[in-house]
């Protein structure tokens, strides 16, 4: 609510030309909510400020502005208001959309946990360009890989997790925590592991079905 409050007062300032900054950038949609029945709230990694909350005013009742833009998983080009710690969207297109993981279950369900796992991890408001040209790199790997298997989806399932606890320093690089003659198991012990150290709740039976459940 606090942060829905402070997207609230940046709509009352009146001018907006007065004491704000227009920014650009890029960046990856996290997550999309709806605020009522016109405004929606989306988080993005961007290349430029790290992981921000973008306010769109009017976009659900817009018959000229791009909204494929500010859904999940796209990748967008964006000018924005800001103030303090607040972004109000000016104007945004897409930039990239992941065609081939939209067309196929296996991919997609992989893709919104990892979408998902991001936005739980990563810190707002902390640059890291090399770290989002990694997301955007993973993206295009799955978007153009053929024939994803229920198998090869959980390795890269398993891959994603480990180098998360690498980064978080969760263990030790030299440390070999990979059985691949129980990838599945791997794959939820991992999971709690990065839930009970970095305290969040990433639920893979929420997202992935088939060779999970």
């Amino acid at each position: 609510m606090e942060i829905l409050q402070q997207f609230i007062d940046f709509l009352i300032w009146g001018n907006h030309n007065k004491n704000m900054e227009i920014l650009k950038t890029e960046g990856l949609v996290l997550n999309k909510k709806k605020i009522n029945d016109v405004d929606v709230l989306i988080t993005v990694y961007t290349k430029d400020y790290g992981k921000i909350s973008i306010y769109v005013y009017g976009i659900l009742k817009s018959k000229k502005r791009d909204k494929q833009a500010i859904n999940v998983l796209n990748c967008s080009e964006f000018v924005l208001y800001k103030k303090n710690d607040s972004y109000l969207a000016q104007s945004f297109y897409t930039k990239k959309m992941y065609r081939n993981i939209l067309l196929d279950i296996t991919k997609l369900e992989m893709s919104l946990y990892f979408i998902d796992s991001i936005n739980q991890i990563y810190d707002r408001n902390i640059k890291n360009e090399e770290l989002y040209e990694r997301f955007l790199n993973i993206f295009k790997y799955i978007d153009d890989y053929k024939n994803m298997t229920d198998d090869k989806r959980n390795y890269f399932l398993l891959s994603f997790l480990k180098r998360i606890m690498k980064e978080e320093g969760i263990f030790n690089d030299d440390q070999d925590i990979e059985n691949k003659d129980c990838v599945v198991d791997d794959i939820y012990k991992y999971q709690q592991l990065i839930n009970e150290e970095l305290q969040v709740k990433l639920n893979i039976n929420k997202l992935i079905y088939g060779g999970l459940i």
